[in-house]
């Protein structure tokens, strides 16, 4: 059993990037951590949230500045879709090969289609007629969609 959490990003905990090496990851819990030590909250309203902040802090930095819980952690992160923020990567491929959303693969599709047509249509008809044909169909294309999304609201 792992002694970390994958779900907790320790690398935006401390400010560094996935890439930072030892001395960045230390220097930057030096800094945070003398910023947040309690001992300069003492007696304050947010003294306990400066404590808080402090064991979050020695959490990350236990985690990262370990080589061995820094790759299972890493590894742990990769594969339950943690790695880019916390949001997961419904679209990564396996191999690591970023890939795009099918919706955005087909909007670009779609443009450069909507670019060879436009300059077809200017050829043979000039650009005015182009550019009316062109809005003739992205009215046609967006107008259902727009009506959807003002019916849900």
């Amino acid at each position: 059993m792992a002694d970390f959490n994958p779900a907790i990003d320790y690398y935006a905990i401390l400010g560094v990037a996935p890439n930072a090496g030892e001395r960045a990851i230390k220097a930057a819990y030096r800094q945070l951590a003398a910023r947040y030590h309690p001992d300069r909250h003492r007696g304050h309203d947010l003294e306990d949230l400066a404590t808080e902040k402090l064991a979050q802090l020695n959490e990350a930095f236990r985690v990262l500045s370990d080589p061995a819980l820094r790759s299972a952690y890493d590894l742990a992160r990769a594969n339950t879709g943690h790695g880019h923020g916390d949001a997961p990567r419904p679209y990564a491929h396996p191999t690591g090969i970023p890939t795009q959303a099918p919706s955005a693969l087909l909007r670009q599709i779609l443009y450069v289609i909507l670019g060879f047509v436009s300059l077809w249509l200017s050829a043979r008809t000039g650009p005015r007629q182009a550019l009316i044909v062109l809005l003739i169909f992205a009215a046609g294309w967006f107008a259902p969609r727009i009506l959807n999304r003002l019916r849900r609201k």
